[in-house]
């Protein structure tokens, strides 16, 4: 239930808390972030507390599988057979909007003090937060979208896979 810890000289910083994309608004070649308050049902303590960067990485790593299987498990609504067909192109497109995302993302913030040097450290932190939002996922789909269930029950399995457990 707890994130993981953020190792000793590791700078914590203002997150965002809610960062996916959802959050997100491009208009005229502009963007905008949104939502930098937090959830507003949350005490404001929790919304200011400071942490890594890696908790919002993590939160957007998962917006991308979401809406890959937003599309896909919408479209199955009236086609369930489409599932088998739709899902490789989603999912490799979730794959290459990540690789982009990451590879910009540690571009931008190499050198941070909020971010470890580390590659096997910072990979550690990003898989236990990306953990820790599979299981939270789970019990929310769980008691609001029982048929969504596999969302995060396939991004758990892909997170070992990845890691060769």
């Amino acid at each position: 239930a707890r994130a993981p810890a953020i190792p000793d000289g590791l700078v914590k910083t203002r997150i965002h808390g809610e960062y996916g994309l959802s959050q997100v608004l491009v208009a005229k070649g502009d963007i905008t972030i949104l939502g930098f308050g937090g959830d507003p049902h949350r005490p404001l303590e929790d919304r200011r507390a400071k942490g890594t960067p890696l908790e919002d990485l993590a939160k957007m790593l998962r917006s991308f599988d979401q809406a890959a299987w937003a599309g896909v498990l919408r479209f199955a609504e009236t086609d369930p057979v489409a599932v088998d067909e739709l899902l490789p192109p989603a999912l490799a497109w979730r794959d290459l909007a990540r690789a982009a995302f990451m590879g910009e993302y540690r571009t931008a913030i190499d050198g941070c003090p909020s971010w470890p040097a580390d590659s096997a450290a910072m990979d550690d932190l990003l898989l236990g937060f990306q953990l820790r939002l599979l299981f939270l996922e789970l019990e929310q789909e769980a008691t609001a979208r029982p048929a969504w269930l596999r969302v995060p029950l396939h991004g758990i399995l892909e997170l070992f896979a990845d890691r060769g457990a």
